[in-house]
């Protein structure tokens, strides 16, 4: 897949896996993504995403692997992602953060 992430894709409120890992997708990760409240698994790792990490993705109450490795991801990272107790892989290397 090549472009941006498209921000309506945070409609998908019943979605359980969200991978869209090994792609070239760029810009930013959409704020809207942070409504995936059911979530388990998120991976947007090895693209060329940039910005920084939306505090939204806190909300994921479900998530259990949190990927967003290999991009060019900077900043801070959220204090919200301290919410995601069930996390047992969480893995952001390889950006700039």
């Amino acid at each position: 897949l090549i472009g941006t992430i498209p921000s309506e894709l945070g409609n998908f409120a019943k979605v359980s896996w969200f991978q869209l890992w090994e792609n070239s997708l760029s810009g930013t990760i959409p704020s809207e993504l942070g409504k995936l409240t059911d979530v388990i698994r998120f991976e947007l790792s090895s693209n060329k995403l940039i910005g920084t990490i939306p505090s939204e993705l806190g909300n994921f109450a479900k998530v259990s692997w949190f990927q967003l490795w290999e991009n060019s991801l900077s900043g801070t990272i959220p204090s919200e992602l301290g919410k995601l107790t069930d996390v047992i892989r969480f893995e952001l290397s390889s950006n700039k953060l």
